[in-house]
Order: structure tokens, then sequence, then C-alpha cells
């Protein structure tokens, strides 16, 4: 009788063991962790070396496998100093390359979204309010127009955004419902509950009744080491989401010009550790990176030419072989993309045909042939070159992705410099 009741007790205490391991391996896989960068105006552009900051900041997180958020600024003004720089002012050099590095942080794990117009209203950008400050600011035909011609400046300089963050989280409620008819995803508090601290969805926001989602950022903002100690010991409580944002030029400690006021050489030599330490010690409690994409349900998927290995949504995969570039555009073996998408692709050898279904679309390719069917209908894959066709190359099928990926309903972009494609699904 002793013998069975230790037997009993050894089992039942392994069990326990065994029961909590399983619970707290959970815990560890569903705790996630979100950074934002704040404030990136063209701004950056005017310092002796603001852009290579931004590019440094960009380049640490990529190594560290930590995707990101990039909060911009369409327009940065400085009445008191006559400056205005906006990202549709294709054609002048700074703004050039600014956009130039936004793409660069894109393809290095960054989501764009965007940061109000110019983040101000009669004083500079980034220190002043926009919206809610009086009567004019409060209506909601001063909210769509400085909205849409936020949109529009984005469009012309050829930058994709994925979400709207109002600038000090500061608009009327009637506003929330104009800025939603543009964006399904709001990264910034509860507008009916500023303190909380979990993601919230409505869904009465829009006339099409789909989600809006809200992130808040409860760690709040990165200013100076007091802060980072604070979110440290805010991770012993083991909450299951945390967020903070981060202004890059804090990064670093800067030479500011006597003669340039307003002018900084940022040190990138010479940095306070912020990222580094916060970094290191959200990895060590379990929590797990990700992009508002990913967690409204999205899939990021990051190839580089000439590579067969990718990330979706930051984990690694491999392909059978590697994209190439022929005739300008971008081939590869696109089962597993597909696949990873939640489609199927099928072989006819008979026919020399791929056909790929996903989410109600279907399309047809034949191997050696320009045009396709896309469900039933004819398609050229490359209106601007009939070269561009699906191929089979060393044994293995090749299939133009750009025009699969934007097919089923993805957003295609390239990165001259890191010769990175970057696939997101779906499309904003």
């Amino acid at each position: 009788m002793k013998k069975l009741l230790f037997l009993t007790l050894v089992f039942l205490t392994f069990f326990l063991c065994f029961q909590r391991t399983i619970i707290d391996d959970a815990s560890a896989q569903s705790k996630v962790a979100l950074l934002r960068l704040e404030d990136v105006s063209p701004w950056y552009s005017l310092q002796e070396n603001g852009l290579n900051a931004l590019k440094w900041i960009a380049d640490y997180l990529y190594s560290q496998k930590v995707p990101f958020q990039i909060s911009v600024i369409p327009v940065y003004k400085d009445p008191k100093n006559n400056i205005c720089l906006s990202l549709d002012d294709t054609k002048n050099p700074r703004i050039k390359e600014f956009i130039n590095t936004i793409v660069y942080m894109q393809s290095r794990g960054g989501v764009v979204g965007i940061h109000g117009y110019t983040h101000q209203y009669n004083g500079r950008t980034a220190l002043d309010f926009e919206f809610g400050i009086n009567e004019e600011t409060s209506k909601d035909e001063y909210a769509l127009e400085r909205m849409e011609k936020a949109v529009n400046a984005f469009k012309k300089a050829g930058l994709k955004f994925y979400y709207w963050e109002t600038p000090h989280y500061k608009a009327s409620q009637n506003q929330y419902k104009i800025f939603s008819k543009d964006f399904s995803i709001f990264f910034e508090p509860d507008p009916k509950d500023r303190g909380s601290k979990e993601p919230k969805i409505y869904y009465d926001l829009r006339l099409d009744k789909k989600p809006v989602y809200f992130f808040p950022a409860p760690q709040d903002m990165i200013h100076n080491q007091d802060d980072v100690n604070r979110i440290l010991s805010v991770l012993n409580t083991s909450p299951q989401y945390i967020c903070f944002f981060f202004h890059p030029f804090m990064e670093f400690n800067g030479v500011y010009y006597a003669d340039k006021p307003g002018k900084i050489k940022f040190d990138l030599n010479n940095r306070k550790g912020y990222l580094e330490q916060l970094i290191s010690g959200i990895k060590v409690k379990k929590y797990t990176f990700t992009t508002i994409i990913e967690y409204t349900g999205g899939k990021i998927i990051r190839l580089n030419i000439g590579d067969k290995t990718y990330t979706i949504n930051n984990e690694l995969r491999y392909l059978d072989s590697s994209p190439i570039i022929k005739n300008s555009r971008t081939l590869l073996p696109i089962r597993s993309i597909v696949e990873e998408l939640g489609g199927t692709i099928a072989w006819d050898s008979t026919e020399k045909k791929v056909t790929i279904s996903f989410k109600g679309t279907n399309i047809e390719l034949w191997i050696d042939k320009p045009t396709a069917l896309v469900n039933g209908s004819s398609a050229k894959i490359d209106p601007n070159d009939a070269e561009v066709v699906p191929e089979i190359i060393n044994s293995r099928t090749m299939l133009p992705l750009r025009f699969v990926a934007e097919s089923l309903g993805c957003d295609v972009q390239w990165e001259g410099s890191t010769r990175t494609i970057t696939v997101t699904y779906p499309k904003p």
C-alpha cells in the first residue's frame, strides 16, 4: 500500500511538473513585443548624417532578427526657419535620399505607417499637435483633408503604408471615423480608453464593418536610461503584450553646430545602448518581436536574389532554388511561397501548365508563354515585355514572382541595394 501511494505521488509530481512546463511554454509562445520608431520625417535628411543614423538602426534591428514599425511624418515644417520638406517633392535630392532610406528600412524588416500629415499646426513638426487643438482642427473636413494629403504624398513617393498614428494620439471621436475610411490599423491606444494596455478591435467604425484595430504602446517612450530600466522591470510581471516607441536619434550622441542652428552630426560609434539593452532583456524573457501585420493575421515574406533562404513573418524557410533576375524580373520556384500563404499549386506535365489557387483566385500559367489566365480571363504577365515568361531552369519551374503575387492580392516591393524582395499579404 505504501509503495502504491509512493508511486502515485511520484506520478502526480511528474504530471504537475510536465503540465506546468507545457503552460510555461505556451505562455512564452504567446508573449509578443512590438517596437515602433517614432517621428521619422524628412528632418533626418537635413542633418549631416541623419539618414545614415536611420540605416544604422535598421541594420542593427535586422541583425537581431527584430521586425519593427516606422511612423513616418510625410511633411517636415519649421515655420520659424521657413523650412518645408515634403515627400511629394520627389525632385528634391534630400527627399529622394529620404525615400530611398525608408525603402531600405522596409527591406530590413520595417513596416511603415503614416504619422499625421505635418504633425503640427503652428509650431515645428513633431513638437506640435495637429488635430483637436481648436474648432478648426476638430472638424471632420480638416481631418479628411489632412489625411488625404498625407496619403497622396506617400503614393507620389511610391511608399507603401499599413497603419495610421494620430499625432500625440489626439483627435475627436468622429475624426477617427474619418481616418477609418482609409485605415483599419491604428498604432495608438483605444480612443475611448487611452489607458488601455491591450489591442482593441472595433466593428462599428467603418461602413463595411471591417475590423479596425488599435495597438497601444503601454510601455511608452524611451527617452533615457531610466525608461530602459522601467521597461526591463515591467518584464518581471510577464505581461502578454508589450510595446514601446523610440526616436531613432536618441540612440546616438551628437555634435551640435553653433554656426548651423538645428543641424546635428550623429556619432554612430558613440551610442547610448538603449536598444541593445532592451532587445536583449526582452528576448531573455522569451518574448517574440512581431509586427502589426503579423498580429492581425497578415504575412510578410522576404527573399534575396541568389539566396535559397527566405523568411516568412521572421521565420527562416528554404527554397528549392535561388531567385534569379531575368529580363529585369524576378523568377523563382514559387510552390513554397504559395503554400505558405495558404494556397495550392499543381503541375500538368502534358500541357506544361502551372495552376495556382488561393482564396477564390485561380491562375493558370504555361511554360514559355507570356500570357496567363486569371479566373478565366487572359492577362499579360508583363505588359511591357513579352520575354517575361515561366521557364524551366535546371529542372526547376521558375515563375515570375510579381505577376503571381500581385494576382493573389499581395504587395511586392524591391530594394536594389540589398537585392531584397518583400511580399506582403494582404496588400495595403
